[in-house]
């Protein structure tokens, strides 16, 4: 996608949530995150942001928390955070796009790093190439469009339970992949006393998804 067509896109340019939010998706240190947003005098944010004039309003576009999801898995697999600093930032000006870890463009198998070319795993070192099955879990999360651009980030619960978080539905806000409700609605009404049942019937849901969302992880309320 040209750089033209990222301004008008709202996978670029629409701030879905906050730093603090975007690290509880990726399940990271919210001062960690923070520290990724921000330039330092060796590289630039690492994680896109967008600027907001209230404070504590949500900063971080859909490309900003893949962002985050790709630096969490990376650095979680044990890549020293000098080097994949330094190989984010060559994919950047060979490829002239500033959002390769959205892509994603870059794996690890926990040891080495990957680069994606022509739909094909090379690694950075040598060109070798890996077994893809050792890095289909880093792609889990991340849903692509017939482009490679990302389209959504997904979220697992319970039973099989897939939310999504897509800017063009709900403002990015986490729903059902089924029929788009938004996870809000359904945790204000079991606040409010709702029966589980009444809810699944209100928001045609299933008794797996609402419990799916009784039973899940705190911060899933603070991101709803």
């Amino acid at each position: 996608m040209a750089a033209k067509q990222r301004q008008s896109d709202i996978r670029y340019t629409s701030p879905i949530c906050t730093a603090s939010q975007a690290a509880r998706l990726a399940e990271m240190p919210v001062n960690t995150v923070r520290a990724w947003t921000r330039p330092t005098a060796t590289r630039p944010a690492i994680v896109h942001t967008i600027e907001n004039s209230q404070r504590g309003w949500p900063t971080v576009p859909l490309v900003g928390v893949i962002e985050t999801w790709s630096m969490r898995a990376l650095r979680k697999a044990g890549i020293p955070m000098q080097k994949l600093t330094r190989v984010a930032e060559q994919l950047r000006e060979e490829l002239n796009d500033p959002y390769v870890l959205a892509r994603p463009l870059l794996f690890t198998d926990g040891v080495d790093l990957y680069r994606r070319d022509r739909g094909d795993l090379f690694r950075i070192e040598d060109g070798q190439q890996p077994i893809e099955q050792v890095i289909q879990n880093y792609l889990s999360r991340v849903e692509l469009d017939d482009d490679r651009e990302p389209k959504a980030f997904k979220i697992s619960l319970t039973n099989g339970v897939e939310l999504s978080i897509d800017p063009r539905f709900n403002a990015g806000r986490p729903s059902f992949e089924r029929n788009r409700i938004p996870v809000f609605a359904v945790l204000g009404a079991l606040r409010a006393g709702e029966p589980s049942a009444v809810v699944a019937s209100d928001y045609d849901l299933s008794a797996e998804e609402v419990h799916a969302v009784e039973v899940a992880p705190k911060w899933l309320t603070e991101v709803a």
